[in-house]
């Protein structure tokens, strides 16, 4: 790998991204609108990828943490 030639830069930048985001996971989530508190926590500290206010409640695709996906796995959808 070389800074200077750039050589390597591109293995090194997702080699990072693979450790960094490793704890990842990927889902949907249907929050009932009464959940107002787990939605701003997901805004807050998961990278939201889309919402929709479905009938029954928010619809949020997201990346979070596998702990929070964990807490919230009463509303994967």
């Amino acid at each position: 790998m070389s800074a200077k030639s750039k050589v390597g830069i591109e293995d090194l930048v997702n080699a990072i991204r693979r450790r960094a985001f490793s704890q990842y996971v990927h889902c949907k989530m249907l929050i009932p609108y009464d959940q107002g508190t787990i939605v701003s926590y997901l805004n807050d500290n998961a990278t939201v990828k889309s919402v929709s206010y479905e009938g029954n409640g928010i619809l949020m695709a997201l990346e979070c943490k596998a702990a929070d996906f964990e807490r919230y796995q009463q509303y994967i959808h």
